[in-house]
């Protein structure tokens, strides 16, 4: 369950909150897959506390927003055991500020800089695999029927354990996303995508290498 409020103030934008309770099972793989499982898993339960505000101003849209979320028996995945685990106690501070600005008919972009702090109560260490700050930078370029897409994204340095709980550093990288859409007919689109396009060396996980420079074809079809 949960409880939300607006507020409108014209030009001066609109302000909304609200909070909420969650509850998260743990999975059929969590509980039993064979090897990997942890079948003394408990379920994880949450409450969040979330505050935006939304301002327009000419051709550009601005949204600024702020969470707090506290979990009691987080179900965390531990590189070390292979295992999924119950944190007692752990709580993730976020806020994050959203500009999207219309520069002309064609031409959009959006800018997203998000910030995280992850912290095991129970222990006070950070929790695995949650950058401080990431930085997204989003544009759109239409003509005519092809619609072409660069992307760029910044994810700073996080943590992750091992075995015997000393925190290793996965390192800070940036990826570069290039795609372009062909709208061949009303209910036909092409599309083509390269991913990691300075073919960058990087992990999310330590011990598990991203995959390198790649491309994807793919086409939409509307009944």
């Amino acid at each position: 369950y949960g409880l939300h409020c607006d507020l409108e103030f014209g030009r001066f934008g609109s302000l909304s909150g609200g909070q909420a309770t969650g509850f998260r099972a743990p999975t059929f793989n969590d509980l039993y897959y064979p090897g990997f499982s942890n079948p003394d898993l408990e379920p994880e339960i949450s409450r969040i506390w979330s505050l935006d505000y939304v301002v327009e101003v000419a051709d550009s849209r601005i949204t600024v927003s702020g969470q707090r979320a506290l979990f009691n028996n987080q179900i965390l995945y531990n590189s070390a055991t292979f295992l999924s685990e119950n944190i007692g106690r752990s709580v993730i501070n976020a806020a994050s500020i959203d500009w999207t600005q219309q520069w002309t008919d064609t031409l959009s972009t959006q800018l997203i800089q998000e910030w995280t702090e992850a912290t095991n109560l129970t222990n006070d260490q950070t929790l695995p695999r949650r950058p401080v700050r990431a930085t997204k930078l989003n544009t759109a370029k239409q003509w005519n029927k092809v619609t072409t897409t660069a992307s760029v994204l910044y994810r700073d340095e996080a943590v992750e354990y091992d075995f015997l709980g000393q925190a290793n550093t996965i390192a800070a990288y940036t990826l570069i996303n290039l795609g372009a859409d062909y709208q061949l007919s009303s209910d036909l689109t092409l599309a083509a995508h390269v991913r990691n396009l300075t073919d960058r060396d990087y992990e999310s996980v330590v011990g598990y290498p991203a995959q390198g420079r790649y491309v994807e074809v793919s086409g939409r079809y509307s009944f």
